[in-house]
Parts: C-alpha cells; sequence; structure tokens
C-alpha cells in the first residue's frame, strides 16, 4: 500500500521509457501496459515498476492473478 501521490507519480513516470529518462530524455514507454477490470486496475511500466489499484474494497491479494496474468506470470 502506498499514498495516492506515490502511486499517481510512479504511475506518471511509467508514461515515460524507463531507460531514457535515466539520460534525461523523456520520450513515450513503448513497454507499458494498463488493463482494467472488474477486479481493479493494473498498470506496469514494462521493467520494474507496476501498480495496482484495488475496486469494491477488494485485498491487492484477491487481485494477484490479474495482475501476474497481464505481466505474462501463468504460474
Amino acid at each position: 500500500p502506498v499514498t495516492d501521490t506515490d502511486f499517481r507519480h510512479a504511475y506518471e513516470l511509467a508514461l515515460f521509457d524507463p531507460d531514457a529518462l535515466r539520460k534525461d530524455v523523456l520520450c513515450p514507454n513503448a513497454r507499458r501496459v494498463e488493463c482494467t477490470t472488474g477486479e481493479g486496475w493494473f498498470w506496469s511500466d514494462g521493467s520494474r515498476s507496476a501498480g495496482l489499484c484495488t475496486f469494491g474494497d477488494r485485498s491487492p491479494q484477491e487481485c494477484a492473478s490479474m495482475a501476474q496474468f497481464m505481466v505474462g506470470d501463468t504460474s
């Protein structure tokens, strides 16, 4: 769990290519993934950062299957 501000900041950073950001260059992140389902809203920068906002008072554990599916973990 993080604050709304921390979540939003990480989400906004994910909009930009993380490799380019390390070189102080702004360009769109082609690896970025975003998905909304009835369970929650998931985003990933395609590298090291991801976020999961749950809906309907669900715990992150209840929505973990959605996050695993989105990052390609089918185990």
